[in-house]
């Protein structure tokens, strides 16, 4: 039960004084002064070998508004004194650890062969990288899980059993498998930009999302957007759930942009919401939103216009690097030697009157790397 005053709170794992004190509360009325009153518990389930995470919640606002609220998460038991209980999941976790090592030593193997600085220069190494540090992240937190998980009582006799802890790290767990899986499918970019079919459009797709004209936008839409929730904030306050709060109300602004609003909410301020609505529909959805796609459209075209040349830019890049290497590893300490004699042989290509065509441009040192590209 929470006031302006004071808050009381249930102390977990004594039912009795729990209940001797709702009791309490009920006789004086509480629920009359109470601005907010949440539930929270876990309930461990034997057979299936699964923890339920709940939380109620009700606020009462001044105006009225009642607004409940349910959380609930639920996740595996998986001790590490029992891996036999969670087999499946323990074979993919033992999957993504070998999948982690196998990763890192490949890029361990990369970065010494490039060296460092050659290596960082690369925007999809730094995207690599990233993945790596989650997934060992990932496997830690896992590893901490299952540790916590089998320090606890459970299934043993009727003692309380506190699921906080395990209930937090787990959270993080699921919200880190989201983050990585994002990263995996983003990771889509990075490997179809170099495929002949679609390299083109793929090397237009990442240059328009990064690109300062279109972003340049989003902080002027987003700054527009605010000062709109604002003031949707101010005029409904408390009395509509969409607007009960300034996220919720930047939320419901936000949604106008792509044409998903609720009218009824703007009835409910009366003639001035109607009015509010139609400017709000027109300004948001029908000039803003609309602006943004056209940029995103004209920056697109622009980009695919060029997107050609910096494909095959890329990909020579790419095969000028790994034939360097292969060059070098294959004639070990005499690849410079080999390199000089395999120069000396080529001769400017002559025209049809004798003269020099396209002249080759041959390096001054004809040891030196350039001329493996």
């Amino acid at each position: 039960n929470f006031t302006a005053e004071e808050t009381v709170l249930l102390a977990p794992g004594n039912q009795t004084a729990a209940e001797s004190k709702v009791k309490e509360l009920q006789a004086a009325n509480w629920l009359d002064n109470a601005s907010s009153v949440r539930f929270q518990f876990s309930v461990y389930n034997a057979e299936l070998r699964r923890v339920l995470s709940a939380q109620l919640r009700v606020d009462w606002r001044y105006s009225g508004l009642v607004m409940p609220k349910q959380y609930k998460t639920t996740f595996l038991w998986m001790p590490i004194n029992d891996p036999r209980s969670w087999l499946p999941t323990a074979l993919v976790c033992l999957a993504l650890i070998l999948s982690t090592l196998v990763t890192l030593g490949s890029e361990a193997f990369e970065a010494f062969h490039t060296g460092l600085r050659n290596y960082w220069r690369n925007p999809q190494n730094w995207y690599e990288f990233l993945q790596i540090l989650i997934f060992i992240v990932i496997i830690a937190l896992i590893g901490v899980i299952s540790e916590t998980q089998a320090a606890l009582d459970v299934g043993q006799g009727t003692a309380f059993v506190d699921f906080e802890e395990v209930t937090v790290l787990n959270k993080a767990l699921k919200l880190l498998l989201c983050v990585m899986l994002v990263l995996q499918a983003c990771k889509a970019i990075f490997i179809l930009r170099v495929l002949p079919s679609v390299g083109s459009s793929m090397q237009a797709v990442g240059q328009t999302l990064f690109d300062k004209a279109v972003w340049r936008f989003i902080g002027f839409l987003m700054y527009m957007l605010f000062g709109l929730a604002l003031s949707m904030y101010v005029y409904y306050g408390s009395g509509s759930g969409a607007h009960h709060n300034p996220l919720n109300s930047l939320v419901t602004v936000y949604r106008f942009v792509w044409g998903d609003w609720d009218i009824e909410d703007s009835q409910q301020g009366g003639v001035f919401g109607t009015v509010l609505f139609l400017a709000f529909s027109l300004l948001v959805t029908g000039t803003l939103g609309n602006i943004f796609i056209a940029i995103v459209g004209e920056r697109y075209n622009d980009h695919v216009k060029c997107s050609e040349e910096d494909w095959v830019q890329e990909v020579n890049e790419i095969l000028w690097t790994w034939y360097g290497q292969a060059f070098a590893e294959a004639h070990g300490e005499d690849w410079r030697d080999v390199a000089a004699q395999v120069t000396g042989h080529i001769r400017p290509a002559r025209g049809p009157e004798g003269g020099s065509g396209r002249e080759a441009q041959q390096p001054k040192d004809a040891s030196s790397p350039a001329l493996l590209r």
